[in-house]
C-alpha cells in the first residue's frame, strides 16, 4: 500500500528455514541447495543436542546463519537448547518461553530477565527431585 512503508519491502531480507529443519539430513539439503540465509534449529525437533551442534557447525562452515529455538519445551528442552546456544558464543535465539508453562520440572525454574537467560551453573539440567 501507498505509504505503508513500502520502501522497506524493497529492501534486501535474509531467508530463514524454520520447519524444514527437522534432522540434520534436512539441514544438509537445505545447505546444499543454498535455499536460506538462516537455519532456526530447535535440538528437540533435529534429534538433540549433538545433532543441533553438528547442524551448527555445517550452517557456519556454509556461511548460513543460525537462530536456536525450542518447540515449546518444558525447562529440561529449554536447558539443552539454552546449552547450545550458548556454545555459539553470542547470537539472537529465540528461547524466551520459560514462563509459558505452569511447571517446568526444574528445581529452579529459568527466567527471562531483560530478554536474556541465564546458563545454568554445573552439569545437567538441575531435575527438580519431586
Amino acid at each position: 500500500p501507498d505509504g505503508v512503508g513500502g520502501e522497506q519491502l524493497q529492501q534486501p531480507r535474509d531467508v530463514a528455514a524454520d520447519e524444514p529443519v527437522d534432522s540434520l539430513a534436512a539441514a544438509r539439503a537445505l545447505l546444499a541447495a543454498d535455499a536460506a540465509d538462516v537455519l532456526v534449529v530447535k535440538p528437540g525437533r533435529v534429534g538433540g543436542p549433538l545433532v543441533a551442534l553438528a547442524i551448527v557447525r555445517e550452517a557456519a562452515a556454509a556461511g548460513v546463519g543460525v537462530t536456536i529455538s525450542t518447540l515449546l519445551d518444558t525447562g529440561v528442552g529449554l536447558t539443552a537448547a539454552l546449552r547450545v546456544a550458548a556454545a555459539l558464543g553470542g547470537g539472537v535465539h529465540g528461547l524466551a518461553t520459560a514462563d509459558v508453562l505452569v511447571s517446568d520440572l526444574l528445581a529452579t525454574p529459568l527466567a527471562v530477565h531483560d530478554g536474556c537467560l541465564a546458563v545454568p551453573a554445573g552439569p545437567g539440567t538441575a531435575l527438580d527431585e519431586a
